[in-house]
């Protein structure tokens, strides 16, 4: 009968910028995700909240829902937000919702994968790569396989035999049964401004009206022991919060501090995870059973079910820009994500961006300093080297001053980094019979030498040239001169002045994923890597 259907408009995570309407015999609420009829195949969608300005179409052409998950709703705070996002950069407002979660996703079957914890009272023979499982296991940290492979890079063959040895022993994750006790887990020692700081960020959180304030504190000042403070206080008030980071590689060294002072209230959230990760730290966000979430700009788009608190890590960082697909900007769209939750928000950093400061110049932001390093330590002594005044032999970028100190820590069996923020061989390429330089054909952006993959590469719309001896413009063959340094190039030249050192390079290029990421963060913790 007529007065039975009700009429639901559903967002679907395509492309479009509006719901569509499906047809039901109960009343659905906003939120919930339903499985529906789009052309000649099945998808997820989400019952949509705004739908007054929307025209009814013919009810005859109007199809009907399939079924409704019985999981929890989207929080409303999300669904805002998708749209607000959606509005501010033009993005269909489908294809925002997509952020928020994916139907592969939603389809799989979901099963618990085992967790395990380390036994110390079992000993067995130790191995490099039994080393790196073990020193994982900080307090009573308990984890999958995937996840020890994904911080370790070991393989399942080291896991299964520590397993079989009872080194690790499987145990049952029962977060969704716990109530956060911060009696449980460690408790850090903060310094006397530290104390003060996070003090000062619990007395203002505890305001009627959600604030946001910026921790500016000099480098090792332990910014991130005064924000776990913070975040103990919401906790305890079974609330949420959100971590940002602006790189993926950061998540693992944080996921285990917060891991040694939060327990498996704890998950991460980027690219790098496997699908079953997704779908446990997705569940457990909406259910409310994740309390904290380290991640990368996605997490944005998680269904938290009560946000108190958002931490922008690195808050000046330019890796928070999003530059494809949907472009946002995480650190701004955090503050936006705030205000719609009724969330605080924490913007950490070394370096506060000039927006920030012209923000807590014109009192928007309340501002926290932390003025001395923890402990002990002395801030590093930096030394700037003049480029055109130091002595650089021909086709060299490295100064002498700079090798007779790298030359001088390698005596002490100490590490050095050298940074710079060229990708590839060198960032441009001339011809030297015609003169012209290397330039995409798809968009006129300089072409990038990578000479270990023996390529040209856009590092703008990702165009690549399989041939670098030839000319692009007149084909003449031995007449390209590379002109600048890259990493690659930076590499090469310390291998033939130092021959025996271990040499690795960290960039995009190279480090496929996460578990690339891991194994080369292990391999320089454990001092493989000069």
């Amino acid at each position: 009968m007529e007065e039975n259907v009700y009429y639901i408009p559903v967002l679907l995570p395509i492309a479009v910028n509006k719901p569509y309407f499906y047809r039901h015999t109960k009343l659905v609420t906003s939120g919930s995700i339903v499985k529906v009829p789009i052309s000649n195949r099945e998808t997820y969608g989400v019952v949509w909240h705004n739908s007054d300005q929307m025209d009814m179409p013919d009810k005859n052409k109007i199809r009907n829902i399939i079924s409704v998950m019985d999981i929890n709703s989207l929080p409303l705070d999300l669904l805002n937000f998708v749209e607000w996002v959606s509005n501010y950069y033009l993005s269909p407002l489908g294809n925002v919702l997509k952020a928020s979660f994916r139907v592969k996703e939603l389809e799989r079957v979901f099963k618990l994968d085992a967790c395990y914890q380390i036994d110390r009272n079992v000993l067995i023979k130790e191995t490099p790569q039994r080393k790196l499982v073990e020193d994982i296991f900080v307090g009573d940290i308990i984890l999958t396989k995937a996840e020890i492979i994904l911080k370790t890079g070991v393989s399942y063959s080291v896991i299964n035999h520590m397993v079989k040895s009872q080194k690790l022993k499987a145990v049952e994750n029962n977060t969704q049964n716990k109530i956060f006790d911060p009696n449980e887990f460690r408790k850090s020692k903060l310094s006397k401004e530290q104390d003060i700081a996070a003090r000062d960020l619990i007395q203002i959180f505890n305001l009627k009206e959600a604030q946001t304030v910026v921790l500016d504190g000099v480098t090792g000042s332990g910014k991130t022991e005064v924000y776990m403070k913070a975040i103990e206080g919401f906790l305890l008030e079974n609330k949420q919060a959100l971590v940002l980071l602006p790189e993926i590689a950061l998540t693992s060294e944080f996921l285990i501090r917060f891991k040694n002072n939060f327990g498996e209230f704890v998950a991460e959230w980027h690219s790098g995870i496997s699908i079953k990760q997704r779908k446990r730290v997705w569940d457990g966000v909406l259910s409310n059973n994740i309390k904290i979430i380290i991640g990368a700009r996605s997490s944005l788009f998680l269904p938290f079910s009560d946000l108190g608190l958002i931490v922008v890590d690195e808050e000046h960082e330019s890796a928070y820009k999003q530059e494809e697909g949907i472009i946002y900007q995480a650190r701004d769209m955090s503050l936006v994500r705030s205000m719609l939750s009724n969330a605080n928000t924490i913007l950490s950093s070394a370096t506060p961006s000039l927006e920030t400061y012209v923000n807590i110049r014109n009192q928007k932001y309340k501002k926290i300093s932390l003025n001395k390093r923890y402990g002990n330590a002395n801030m590093p002594l930096v030394s700037i080297m003049d480029m055109k005044s130091s002595k650089i032999s021909k086709e060299s970028w490295i100064p002498s001053e700079l090798i007779e100190k790298m030359e001088g820590v390698f005596n002490k069996r100490e590490q050095v980094l050298l940074f710079l923020n060229r990708r590839g061989y060198a960032p441009l390429t001339i011809c030297r019979k015609c003169g012209v330089r290397m330039e995409c054909p798809n968009c006129s952006t300089w072409l990038v030498e990578h000479k270990q993959f023996n390529q040209f590469r856009c590092h703008h719309c990702g165009y690549h040239s399989k041939n670098i001896n030839k000319c692009l413009s007149c084909f003449a063959s031995d007449t390209l001169v590379p002109c600048g340094p890259g990493i690659e190039r930076l590499s090469e030249e310390v291998r033939k002045i130092f021959p025996d050192i271990r040499i690795a390079i960290m960039s995009s290029d190279h480090l496929a994923g996460i578990k690339d990421i891991n194994s080369t963060l292990n391999q320089i913790k454990s001092n493989n890597i000069d």
